[in-house]
């Protein structure tokens, strides 16, 4: 599950790079700031669907939810992780194999799983 978290956060703070830029963020902020930067960002992670014989298929779903300083908008988005479960335990791990994920942020959908 931290590996599944770890893309969730690198594919989120893609995706709000922009963001950052246009609200003027800067790059040399102190360590006070960067602990309100921290909670602001809530992410919770759960398990959609539980891979089970014969394919071992599985669905993480993380929501992501931005508190951002006033005047800009907050922002939340939904990140899916399909992934095979190599070792069959029924559970997302590090010995899995990621097949694709997709990511909605603002009404923008980014990545690389077939439509269903």
């Amino acid at each position: 599950m931290k590996k599944l978290l770890v893309i969730a956060l690198v594919a989120f703070a893609a995706a709000l790079g922009s963001t950052a830029l246009g609200a003027g963020n800067s790059a040399s902020a102190d360590d006070q700031d960067r602990d309100r930067d921290r909670e602001r960002v809530r992410i919770a992670c759960h398990q959609e669907i539980a891979p089970s014989a014969p394919d071992w298929e599985g669905l993480v779903m993380c929501t992501i939810d931005i508190d951002q300083p006033d005047p800009v908008p907050d922002v939340s988005g939904m990140l899916r992780i399909r992934y095979r479960d190599r070792n069959q335990n029924g559970l997302p791990d590090f010995a899995d194999q990621k097949m694709c994920w997709d990511i909605d942020v603002g009404g923008e959908h980014k990545g690389n799983c077939p439509a269903q």
